[in-house]
């Protein structure tokens, strides 16, 4: 899926200049949660500086 590593640096592309985000995790498995501070910490880093960030827990 896009939230596998080996795809971090083409997601990263999607982040620059976005106004907001949404960044949905598998709640069922514990390195789908593990792996949101890396995607936060693109999306800051990345897009506009006041992006507007939906976490979405998925089962």
């Amino acid at each position: 899926t896009a939230g596998q590593e080996r795809f971090r640096s083409v997601t990263r592309s999607y982040y620059r200049g976005a106004s907001d985000a949404l960044l949905v995790y598998d709640i069922t498995i514990r390195e789908s949660s593990n792996a949101l501070a890396n995607w936060l910490s693109d999306a800051h880093q990345l897009a506009s500086s006041n992006i507007v960030i939906i976490l979405s827990g998925n089962k």
